[in-house]
């Protein structure tokens, strides 16, 4: 990579200026000896302006929260359209009315990243090969930045409290690291190669032990020091002591975190608790002594289950290996990975659900008085707008029958479960607006560069937007010759020419080493373009005409020079 071509990537503008200053220096020392590859890409690139890696790093982000809150408020739209009884006095319909523009708010974004990392690094971009994780980073922060503007946008439709931006951002870092789980895993799956070798062996130790640590020590005690959790207060303690001596289990430490919603989690292997702030303003102290149970009944597992979740957490690590596995087995090898972590999580799943049975039943047992833990569970589910019964049971089972197995029955009848038809046609209508994204994307790239009279900024934006492939080079390089800068034409052409192996591009290169006096290159570079045109018998009339036109040059160089 050349100085300039490197700092201009570091984003500072005033060295655009020392490009266009040395550009011409560094062209010659290329054009008068025999470079590699490597070398005449980045001769290449030094003809680059600054503006185009400007808007190679911006416009993936950009895109991206423009595509993920776009997508992601419209689908909630959608899911709303003709929601009548959203002002229900029942809590119950309000939630079952609103969680699937919930739900729509919280994957439509996510779809768009994960479009966003698949679709824009097979973009063609050969003078600004950014690292993926150039691409990801950004993608990413756009992704929850676009979350955060619809979850403002539609706070009062959905009947949430008013958002506070620096609640959200607190809460969403909060989540992300208490269970940083698949932050590593993308971080990994980011430094992990293509080959096996000894890159591959370090990345597989260093990212593996990062991702055993929070499961295995957790992240809590960071948190506390990040100001992000805190121990347990008077009251939680005080609930958590009482909890402690009924299940006969102690904890290893008792937190509070600043989550949005209303629930307490279990650590299993690091033996810890977690309650959000929310669920201790909605609970009354048995009702907080009823879920300390329940959570303190998951500490005192049996080993086996124990071992078996931590497995189950380890089984989608193999992730990490997607590209290697890929650059192998390509959609089959992905397809045997997907199947099999697939299995290895539905079997956790359902061991899971049995655990929240037991779980749920040592609550019931320990309560002080009849009804105590089914009114608690009640009021996370009302203060989260959680739908007390869902289409699927998942790992903790319908509030509804939650309630009738705690020997309590709901003053409501039975709720019926979120229209599927508003919860999975948004989700449906965002893909295919991505498909066709891409579809419309690949037309016009395609129609592009079959213009006929290409500009250098035309060619220049879409090598920015990753729309330009080795043809854009050779492109600009004949714009370069027609205006007489052959030197640069030459770099051009034998870039695309590295790039691609068309002949069309080698014989035109052949050309200009004759026009700059190179005579000896410029007859290697034609014999070798003619050898492989007679051997395969191939290339079609421009590129035909262009050899003949290279051979035409060659001699006319020698005669000259001689």
């Amino acid at each position: 990579m050349t100085p300039c071509y490197a700092s201009t990537l570091l984003l500072f503008p005033f060295y655009g200026r020392d490009c266009v200053a040395i550009r011409d220096r560094d062209v010659r020392a290329w054009v008068g000896t025999t470079v590699t590859e490597s070398q005449a890409l980045d001769a290449a690139r030094a003809l680059i302006p600054s503006w185009v890696v400007w808007t190679s790093l911006l416009w993936p982000p950009l895109w991206t929260f423009a595509a993920s809150s776009a997508l992601a408020y419209v689908c909630a739209r959608v899911a709303l359209f003709r929601v009548t009884n959203i002002a229900s006095n029942s809590w119950t319909e309000r939630a079952r009315a609103t969680y699937p523009a919930r739900r729509a708010i919280s994957l439509a974004p996510w779809m768009t990243f994960g479009f966003a990392i698949t679709f824009l690094p097979d973009r063609e971009n050969p003078l600004l090969p950014l690292p993926l994780a150039a691409v990801v980073v950004p993608c990413l922060l756009a992704t929850v930045l676009g979350t955060a503007v619809v979850s403002y946008a539609l706070a009062a439709r959905l009947g949430n409290p008013p958002f506070r931006w620096r609640r959200w951002f607190r809460a969403w870092a909060t989540s992300w690291l208490v269970s940083p789980g698949w932050l590593i895993l993308m971080a990994v799956i980011l430094a992990m190669p293509d080959e096996i070798g000894i890159r591959a062996g370090i990345v597989t130790v260093v990212g593996l032990a990062a991702y055993a640590y929070p499961s295995v020590v957790g992240t809590l005690p960071l948190l506390c020091r990040l100001g992000l959790a805190s121990a347990a207060s008077p009251r939680l303690a005080a609930a958590a002591d009482e909890a402690s001596r009924k299940v006969g289990v102690t904890p290893a430490g008792v937190y509070e975190v600043d989550l949005l919603m209303a629930n307490a989690f279990a650590l299993l292997v690091p033996n810890q608790v977690i309650f959000t702030r929310r669920l201790l303003e909605i609970l009354d102290d048995n009702q907080l002594v009823a879920v300390c149970c329940h959570e303190f009944a998951h500490l005192a597992e049996p080993k086996r289950v124990k071992l078996i979740t931590l497995a189950g957490y380890f089984a989608v690590f193999p992730i990490a290996y997607v590209n290697m596995i890929y650059s192998r087995f390509e959609w089959n090898g992905i397809f045997v990975l997907a199947l099999f972590i697939s299995v290895i999580l539905s079997r956790l799943r359902a061991l899971r659900k049995r655990m929240e049975g037991v779980a749920d039943a040592a609550a019931s047992h320990h309560e002080l008085d009849s009804g105590v833990y089914a009114a608690s569970l009640e009021r996370m589910y009302s203060a989260s707008n959680m739908p007390a019964v869902l289409g699927s049971r998942g790992t903790h089972g319908h509030l509804y029958d939650r309630m009738l197995a705690a020997g309590i029955t709901p003053t409501y009848p039975r709720p019926a479960p979120p229209s599927r038809p508003r919860l999975y046609t948004p989700l449906a209508a965002s893909l295919a607006l991505l498909v066709l994204f891409s579809f419309a994307f690949d037309r016009w790239s395609a129609k592009a560069a079959a213009g006929k009279h290409p500009t250098e900024t035309g060619i220049m934006l879409r090598m920015a937007i990753g729309a330009a492939g080795p043809s854009a080079l050779a492109e600009l390089a004949d714009l370069r010759s027609s205006e007489g800068r052959i030197d640069q034409a030459a770099i051009l052409y034998q870039a695309a020419a590295d790039l691609s192996g068309s002949l069309l591009y080698s014989a035109k290169l052949a050309i200009a080493f004759s026009a700059l006096g190179r005579c000896d290159d410029a007859l290697e570079e034609w014999r070798e373009t003619e050898d492989v045109l007679k051997e395969c018998s191939c290339g079609d009339r421009a590129t035909r005409s262009a050899v003949s036109a290279a051979e035409s040059a060659v001699r006319n160089c020698s005669s000259t020079h001689t």
